[in-house]
Formats: structure tokens, sequence, C-alpha cells
């Protein structure tokens, strides 16, 4: 009757399982067709194929059937650990595959034709491990939805505690003691890998869908090739920007550069080579900026930063260090040296973004007529021209 009982546990994890693994590929996987989503597929179908291999032991099928299941549900969880760090943006090592190789020679090693526990001294901790590694990320890193990010760090280390608790029995009661077989034996695993595996199916599918939404938010308001602001969402924030910093009386300086002869950058040497200056000068704005500046890319080769309460003397400062940046940028040919114009405008001397924007286009092409490389200021307000600065 416990066998039964047992066999009857397994088919219902594994339904559960197959069901969730189902519904995840056709919800999450093929939506996204993202890395980490593939991850927890794999994971799903390795836990369903290992739980479905269990059912052979007590078989004359047994030594065969033992070692690939330990080795696949070691690898499920190393799976979900490894999904749950590409969510977060973060990267998994093909390493992880060494484990559930090594627990598989372990375990087929060890008599399992004879032993329902062979390998279980190495399965047992690395298996207790693999899910702590997860829970311990989930509650440490930061992320959307914390509450639920904790509530399922919760869940996984009460798996966790379980195996690692196991392996200690394991090692000093051994698998024989009829308490063993009582507290840690395969009925009660499975029942809480089953009360874990159904909270971490609904978990993941929430940590999922919240994925979802950020990255459609990204895709709507960054450019896609620096991830810089776009310019719907540059002129979104900027105006609610500049209307602050008028009612409130503040200074702030507004930047248009524009890279010099990038065409000849794409048509020389390809438009890869084009991408790559363009992604270096993204990175080089992203670091000359504070947190409370915005910078975005508005065109092809054209940017614009929005720096409150800075003076066009700040943002002439801001451009040098720009400059000299793009400058060390290495070319395939030497002798090229990329440069960029700049057009400089105060943002109290005009009223609202599309005013200020359109002066500093004004002072952008006067730096461009006037030879290059130069950085123009915007027309006084008694429409005198403003100062050219030659920036070599």
């Amino acid at each position: 009757m416990e066998a039964l009982d047992i066999a009857s546990l397994r088919i219902s994890l594994g339904v559960v399982v197959l069901a969730a693994l189902v519904l995840f590929y056709v919800v999450t996987y093929r939506v996204t067709r993202a890395a980490y989503a593939a991850l927890w597929c794999l994971a799903l179908l390795s836990i369903v194929l290992g739980t479905t291999l269990l059912l052979g032991v007590g078989t004359s099928a047994q030594a065969l059937v033992l070692p690939p299941a330990n080795a696949l549900l070691l690898g499920g969880a190393i799976a979900l650990y490894a999904g749950v760090r590409l969510v977060d943006g973060l990267t998994a090592s093909w390493t992880l595959v060494v484990p559930p190789v090594l627990v598989a020679a372990v375990t087929a090693a060890d008599e399992p034709g004879t032993k329902v526990w062979a390998g279980d001294w190495l399965y047992l901790p690395l298996l207790g491990l693999a899910t702590g590694a997860t829970a311990v990320h989930l509650w440490t890193t930061t992320g959307p939805r914390a509450g639920l990010r904790r509530a399922l760090a919760c869940a996984i280390a009460v798996e966790s505690a379980f195996y690692l608790v196991r392996t200690v029995s394991f090692l000093t009661m051994g698998p024989q003691d009829e308490r063993y077989e009582v507290l840690f034996g395969p009925v009660p695993a499975t029942l809480v890998n089953l009360a874990v595996l159904v909270g971490g199916v609904l978990g993941m599918t929430a940590l999922s869908t919240e994925q979802q939404v950020r990255e459609l938010r990204s895709q709507a308001t960054r450019d896609g090739l620096t991830q810089l602001l776009n310019r719907a969402e540059f002129d979104r924030r900027a105006s609610i920007a500049v209307e602050r910093m008028r009612r409130g009386g503040m200074p702030g300086t507004l930047v248009i550069a524009d890279l010099d002869h990038f065409k000849a950058v794409n048509d020389t040497w390809g438009h890869e080579e084009g991408n790559r200056v363009l992604c270096a000068f993204a990175d080089a704005c992203r670091s000359v900026v504070r947190a409370s500046d915005l910078v975005a890319r508005i065109g092809g080769e054209e940017f614009v930063l929005l720096l409150p309460g800075s003076s066009p003397k700040d943002a002439e400062r801001v451009v040098r260090e720009l400059r000299a940046r793009l400058c060390a940028l290495p070319m395939p040919d030497p002798a090229l040296q990329v440069t960029a114009s700049y057009g400089v405008v105060s943002t109290t001397a005009h009223r609202g973004l599309p005013a200020v924007v359109a002066a500093a286009d004004a002072a952008l092409y006067r730096a461009k007529r006037a030879g290059r490389d130069r950085l123009g200021h915007a027309d006084a307000a008694d429409r005198t021209p403003g100062e050219l600065v030659e920036l070599a």
C-alpha cells in the first residue's frame, strides 16, 4: 500500500508540474522567447522527467532510472536558480551543468540496482544548496514585487532546509533507520516538493509577468540601440522638468549634440562600426551626467542632455568631458577622430521646452556651419549671436 501511495504522489506531482510547464510555455515563453523563461521551462521539464523516472524505483529498471532521475531533479533546481538570475539581469555560467552530471555518475557507481538511496550522500546536499541559493538570491536582491520575492524565497527556503536536514539525518541515522523513512523518506519528500512547486510556479508566473511589463515599458521609453531615453519619453519628462525649473526660478541648461560626419563612418566602415560609435557616445553621456539629469537619443546621431541647476558654463565643462571621451574612442583608422558639435541654451532664456530645443538647435547648426567640433551658445535675449567655442 505504501508503494502505491508514493507512486500516486509522484504521479500527482508529475501531472501538476506538467500542467504548469504547458501553461508556462504557452503563456510566457512563446510570447517572450526570453532566456529566463526557457530555463524555467527546462526546470519544469527536468522535474517532470525526473519524477516520471522515479516511478521505476522498486522495479527491475531501478538501476537504469535512478541515476538520470537524480540528475534531472537536481538539474531542475539548478535551472530554476539560473532563471532567477537571468530575470534580474545577471549571468548564469554553463558550469552549472557539472553537478547534475556528477550526481548521475556517483549514483550509477553506488549500486543503484540494490539501493534506492544510491548517490544520496551527494545528491541531497547539492539539491539543498541549489534551492538555498535560489532562496537567498530572491531574498537579497532588489527588484519589483518585493513582497512576492520574499514569499517565494521563504517557500523555497523550506525545501532547502528540508533537504539539508535530510542530508544530516542520512549521514547520522542512515537511510535504513525507520525514523529516517518516516521523516525524510519518499512520501514526505514528495509532499514537500509538491507544496513548494505549486507556490513556486505561481511565483515564477507572477515574476515573469512583471518582467514582461518592465520590458514593454522599456521598449516604449528607451532607444533600442543605446538604451537612452527616446524622443517621446524625453519630451514628456523634460517638459515637466523645464516647467518646474521656471516656476521655482531654478537655472538649467539644455545641450544638443550631433556627431560630425557620421554618415562617413557608416559608409566607410559599415553600420556596425557606426552603432559602436553611437553606443560609446551614449556611454560617455551616461558617465558625465548626474542622477537628476536627462539624456536621450532623439535622432540618428543626435543626442540631448537636460542639466537642471546647471549654467551654460557648467554645460561647457560637460561638453569638454564628452569630447575627451569621444576622441579617446579607438577607430579602425587611427587618423580618423570622431567629433561632435553642440548647441547650448539656458532653460530660463525661453518659455517652454519647444522654444528651448529650437534655440539649442539653432546654436548647434551655427556650430556646424562654423566648421564643426564646436560648441554654440544660443542667441542672447537681444537677438545677438551667442558665443562660438572651439573645442579642439
